[in-house]
């Protein structure tokens, strides 16, 4: 099987949420985060397969996913 890569689109200003990144967010129940839960879906979907952040993913670095930034910057997606 063909390997892929995965993108998951970060990086939004947060106006929305009060400022809070939105892929940070956790439900109620304090289960994983929509960005964690979403990797982990991607990887039940395609064992072995990266993913990785695009969009400016500075609020994400404690994640340690890997990231590629918008070009230009500050685009969105």
């Amino acid at each position: 099987m063909k390997q892929r890569l995965f993108g998951v689109f970060v990086g939004g200003g947060a106006k929305r949420m009060g400022g809070e990144p939105k892929g940070l967010l956790r439900p109620p129940d304090g289960s994983a985060s929509i960005v964690e839960r979403t990797l982990r879906i991607i990887n039940d979907a395609s064992p072995g397969s990266p993913a990785v952040l695009v969009g400016d993913a500075t609020a994400y670095r404690g994640l340690r996913i890997p990231s590629i930034d918008d070009q230009p910057a500050g685009i969105g997606p």
